[in-house]
């Protein structure tokens, strides 16, 4: 797209994951979120707030943006990508979003957090997610051992034995 002349913001879920793009930045840097707090159990609450930290710079890139692209999304949490949806709409940055990784990668962390907490807490449970477009690819491209590619699927689907099953145990 930025061969066309478009504008593509690019950022992930972390710093440490935006490090692999170019002027890549986590998605907090990106629409400049900042935590409201913690609840009892340490886990930090985003929520948007009216312009909150947001500047015109900011904002002009936002509105100007022809795509951005979220990396890692799987680790993002819900808050996260619901106050960057909501952000978006209110102040009509027409731009669309790109969400990319593997849902059956690492979720957000939620302390103390029991499964179903932890799906909640994912962005997966946006009802705005669960009704956009997605693309599924099947074949792995790193992955080259194939009884270490069927270990991670195994993982990643929950069939491999929990840790009471394994051998070394």
């Amino acid at each position: 797209m930025r061969s066309r002349g478009k504008l593509v913001l690019v950022s992930a879920s972390t710093n440490l994951a935006a490090t692999n793009y170019e002027r890549g930045m986590s998605v907090h840097a990106l629409a400049l979120l900042a935590g409201d707090g913690e609840d009892a159990d340490g886990n930090v609450i985003i929520k948007m707030h009216p312009a909150g930290r947001m500047t015109p710079t900011r904002l002009n890139l936002l509105r100007a943006a022809d795509l951005i692209v979220i990396d890692e999304y799987s680790s993002l949490p819900r808050t996260i990508g619901d106050a960057l949806i909501k952000f978006l709409q209110e102040y009509k940055c027409r731009t669309r979003v790109l969400f990319i990784g593997d849902r059956k990668q690492i979720p957000p962390v939620v302390t103390k957090g029991s499964r179903d907490e932890i799906i909640e807490a994912s962005l997966l449970s946006l009802p705005e997610f669960a009704s956009a477009h997605s693309m599924v690819l099947t074949k792995p491209y790193r992955q080259h051992c194939e009884t270490w590619a069927a270990t991670v699927r195994s993982v990643g689907d929950a069939s491999a034995p929990s840790l009471e099953q394994h051998r070394l145990s």
